[in-house]
């Protein structure tokens, strides 16, 4: 992985520990084991002290690629980006296109409003999609709430039916007592 960045605010120069390194500004670094066990991490670290880069490309120039590419991500200074395209013309094409960036903040402002809308539609259909979800949850709820209220009902219904004819039994039974009562007093 790489990290290309300042390690120091650009009205400060870089740590001291870099300073002596003056001719050298690139500094790649990795883990190693304790035990001596040898993997290949995928994390290794390159620092970068733009401020010791800056003076080395000022005091000899653009020497290889990777001077052309630092200072394509480093520098903005006119004279440095015409020196870059002078020696390397393949980097005038990338000035070009954020040049047309810049000129053209409407169209990607455009373009991050079209992406915002984009984002906004699919987060409302994303909170559409949760909330159907929960309708649906509750409807299946409610489904079988309502199946256990008729089974429940219609356990009543049977229990109520059931009393009733207990009831008119005994009201039969008490007829026929009252009968005979009446049959025994005469």
């Amino acid at each position: 992985m790489l990290f290309l960045r300042s390690v120091a605010p650009p009205v400060q120069k870089s740590p001291v520990v870099f300073q002596k390194y003056a001719d050298n500004y690139i500094h790649t670094f990795t883990q190693q084991s304790d035990t001596g066990l040898e993997m290949d991490l995928l994390q290794k670290y390159i620092f970068i002290p733009l401020d010791i880069f800056k003076e080395n490309v000022e005091n000899k120039g653009i020497k290889n690629k990777m001077d052309g590419w630092l200072t394509f991500l480093g520098m903005d200074e006119p004279e440095k980006i015409i020196e870059l395209i002078n020696t390397y013309p393949e980097f005038r094409e990338m000035y070009e296109h954020v040049y047309y960036i810049c000129r053209n903040v409407g169209d990607v402002m455009g373009i991050f409003s079209e992406e915002l809308r984009i984002m906004n539609r699919n987060t409302v259909r994303y909170m559409v999609d949760e909330m159907q979800e929960t309708i649906d949850e509750q409807k299946e709820m409610i489904v079988g709430q309502q199946e256990q209220l008729k089974k429940k009902d219609s356990e009543m219904q049977k229990m109520i039916l059931e009393k009733d004819e207990k009831m008119k039994e005994k009201e039969h039974i008490i007829e026929e007592l009252k009968k005979q009562i009446a049959l025994l007093q005469k």
